[in-house]
């Protein structure tokens, strides 16, 4: 589990709650440097993000890890809108 942060400045906006890019190659990095344990098959990292922006969000990155390496990474999760004024 992590919280994390994106910061998108030349996107036209300060911060985004959810960034499913950001959880895959976060979860991508947790594997490589084997900062969670690894297991051959399915690895989740459950990535928090938004909350310090007060729209909480949840990800979940899962690697797929075939021979030790990383075969494929997905992103699942919610994430709360924001509505326009």
């Amino acid at each position: 589990m992590c919280y994390a942060r994106q910061f998108p400045c030349r996107s036209g906006y300060p911060e985004d709650s959810a960034t499913g890019i950001a959880a895959s190659a976060l979860g991508a990095y947790w594997i490589r440097h084997q900062l969670m344990p690894v297991e051959e098959g399915r690895n989740c990292l459950h990535v928090y993000q938004g909350q310090a922006m007060g729209r909480p969000s949840y990800l979940e990155a899962e690697m797929l890890v075939r021979g030790g390496e990383i075969k494929e990474v997905s992103v699942c999760g919610y994430a709360q809108r924001e509505e326009k004024k």
